[in-house]
Protein backbone atom coordinates (compact mmCIF):
# COMPACT_ATOMS: atom_id res chain seq x y z
CA UNK A 1 0.00 0.00 0.00
CA UNK A 2 2.81 2.45 0.86
CA UNK A 3 4.60 1.66 -2.41
CA UNK A 4 1.49 2.65 -4.39
CA UNK A 5 1.26 5.98 -2.55
CA UNK A 6 4.96 6.62 -3.14
CA UNK A 7 4.60 5.84 -6.87
CA UNK A 8 1.60 8.19 -7.16
CA UNK A 9 3.49 10.95 -5.31
CA UNK A 10 6.52 10.55 -7.57
CA UNK A 11 4.28 10.61 -10.66
CA UNK A 12 2.63 13.88 -9.59
CA UNK A 13 5.97 15.47 -8.65
CA UNK A 14 7.52 14.60 -12.03
CA UNK A 15 4.39 15.84 -13.85
CA UNK A 16 4.46 19.13 -11.95
CA UNK A 17 8.14 19.74 -12.61
CA UNK A 18 7.75 18.91 -16.29
CA UNK A 19 4.82 21.34 -16.60
CA UNK A 20 6.78 24.13 -14.88
CA UNK A 21 9.79 23.70 -17.17
CA UNK A 22 7.58 23.69 -20.27
CA UNK A 23 5.74 26.83 -19.13
CA UNK A 24 9.01 28.71 -18.58
CA UNK A 25 10.37 27.68 -21.98
CA UNK A 26 7.13 28.78 -23.64
CA UNK A 27 7.30 32.21 -21.97
CA UNK A 28 10.82 32.77 -23.31
CA UNK A 29 9.63 32.01 -26.83
CA UNK A 30 6.72 34.46 -26.50
CA UNK A 31 8.91 37.52 -25.82
CA UNK A 32 8.84 39.53 -29.02
CA UNK A 33 11.38 42.26 -29.64
CA UNK A 34 10.22 45.80 -30.36
CA UNK A 35 11.35 47.22 -33.70
CA UNK A 36 11.28 50.96 -33.03
CA UNK A 37 11.03 51.69 -36.77
CA UNK A 38 7.63 49.95 -36.81
CA UNK A 39 6.27 51.83 -33.78
CA UNK A 40 3.80 54.66 -34.38
CA UNK A 41 3.54 55.68 -30.72
CA UNK A 42 3.57 54.32 -27.19
CA UNK A 43 0.90 55.39 -24.71
CA UNK A 44 1.16 55.07 -20.94
CA UNK A 45 -1.59 55.35 -18.34
CA UNK A 46 -1.48 55.21 -14.56
CA UNK A 47 -3.62 52.84 -12.51
CA UNK A 48 -5.10 54.63 -9.52
CA UNK A 49 -5.91 52.73 -6.34
CA UNK A 50 -8.85 52.99 -5.84
CA UNK A 51 -9.78 53.87 -9.44
CA UNK A 52 -10.85 57.47 -10.00
CA UNK A 53 -13.27 57.56 -12.93
CA UNK A 54 -13.15 61.38 -13.10
CA UNK A 55 -9.42 61.36 -13.90
CA UNK A 56 -7.84 59.30 -16.63
CA UNK A 57 -4.43 60.59 -17.55
CA UNK A 58 -3.31 59.07 -20.81
CA UNK A 59 0.12 60.14 -21.98
CA UNK A 60 2.31 59.43 -24.97
CA UNK A 61 6.04 58.75 -24.78
CA UNK A 62 8.43 61.04 -26.62
CA UNK A 63 10.50 59.51 -29.43
CA UNK A 64 13.53 59.35 -27.12
CA UNK A 65 11.50 57.66 -24.36
CA UNK A 66 10.03 55.17 -26.83
CA UNK A 67 13.51 54.25 -28.09
CA UNK A 68 14.80 53.90 -24.51
CA UNK A 69 11.87 51.64 -23.58
CA UNK A 70 12.30 49.49 -26.70
CA UNK A 71 16.06 49.13 -26.07
CA UNK A 72 15.50 48.09 -22.44
CA UNK A 73 12.78 45.60 -23.46
CA UNK A 74 14.91 44.10 -26.23
CA UNK A 75 18.01 43.70 -24.02
CA UNK A 76 16.36 42.37 -20.84
CA UNK A 77 16.26 38.58 -20.64
CA UNK A 78 15.57 37.59 -17.06
CA UNK A 79 11.96 36.35 -17.02
CA UNK A 80 10.43 35.39 -13.70
CA UNK A 81 6.95 34.47 -12.61
CA UNK A 82 5.29 37.29 -10.61
CA UNK A 83 1.79 38.34 -9.66
CA UNK A 84 1.12 42.00 -8.98
CA UNK A 85 -1.44 44.72 -9.39
CA UNK A 86 -0.24 46.96 -12.21
CA UNK A 87 0.67 50.56 -11.50
CA UNK A 88 0.91 51.51 -15.19
CA UNK A 89 -0.26 50.20 -18.55
CA UNK A 90 1.66 50.70 -21.77
CA UNK A 91 0.20 50.25 -25.23
CA UNK A 92 2.36 50.16 -28.33
CA UNK A 93 0.61 51.27 -31.51
CA UNK A 94 2.43 49.82 -34.50
CA UNK A 95 2.34 51.48 -37.91
CA UNK A 96 0.62 48.33 -39.24
CA UNK A 97 -2.33 49.01 -36.92
CA UNK A 98 -1.46 46.19 -34.50
CA UNK A 99 -1.39 46.79 -30.74
CA UNK A 100 0.78 45.39 -27.95
CA UNK A 101 -0.32 45.76 -24.32
CA UNK A 102 1.99 45.72 -21.30
CA UNK A 103 1.35 45.81 -17.53
CA UNK A 104 3.85 47.42 -15.19
CA UNK A 105 4.39 46.94 -11.47
CA UNK A 106 7.37 48.78 -9.98
CA UNK A 107 10.40 47.76 -12.00
CA UNK A 108 8.66 44.72 -13.54
CA UNK A 109 6.81 44.52 -16.84
CA UNK A 110 4.80 41.74 -18.46
CA UNK A 111 3.01 41.37 -21.77
CA UNK A 112 1.10 38.15 -22.48
CA UNK A 113 1.29 36.17 -19.27
CA UNK A 114 2.57 36.40 -15.70
CA UNK A 115 6.22 36.02 -16.64
CA UNK A 116 7.75 39.44 -16.29
CA UNK A 117 11.03 41.16 -16.97
CA UNK A 118 12.99 43.11 -14.38
CA UNK A 119 13.96 46.52 -15.80
CA UNK A 120 16.22 47.03 -12.76
CA UNK A 121 15.18 50.61 -12.00
CA UNK A 122 12.31 51.25 -9.56
CA UNK A 123 11.74 54.74 -11.01
CA UNK A 124 12.01 53.90 -14.73
CA UNK A 125 8.26 53.78 -15.44
CA UNK A 126 7.43 56.58 -13.01
CA UNK A 127 9.90 58.80 -14.87
CA UNK A 128 8.47 57.74 -18.24
CA UNK A 129 5.00 58.72 -17.08
CA UNK A 130 6.06 61.97 -15.43
CA UNK A 131 8.09 63.17 -18.41
CA UNK A 132 5.75 62.10 -21.23
CA UNK A 133 3.26 64.31 -23.06
CA UNK A 134 -0.43 64.53 -22.16
CA UNK A 135 -2.73 63.03 -24.77
CA UNK A 136 -5.97 64.76 -25.72
CA UNK A 137 -8.59 62.47 -27.22
CA UNK A 138 -11.28 64.03 -29.39
CA UNK A 139 -13.50 63.27 -32.37
CA UNK A 140 -15.99 60.49 -32.81
CA UNK A 141 -15.13 57.38 -30.81
CA UNK A 142 -11.92 59.08 -29.59
CA UNK A 143 -10.07 58.35 -32.82
CA UNK A 144 -8.27 61.70 -33.02
CA UNK A 145 -5.35 61.87 -30.59
CA UNK A 146 -3.14 64.92 -30.12
CA UNK A 147 -0.10 65.39 -27.89
CA UNK A 148 0.42 68.34 -25.60
CA UNK A 149 3.06 69.13 -23.03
Amino acid sequence: MNINRLMILIFFAVSLLTACVQTKKQSLIEKTSIDIDRVDRIEISKHEKPPDTTKFALKVLTDEQAKLFADKWNHTNNPELRKYLPSYSLTIFLKSGALRHFRVGGKYIKENNDYCLDFGDEKFFTDLYSNSSDLIISGQNGNDRNQTK
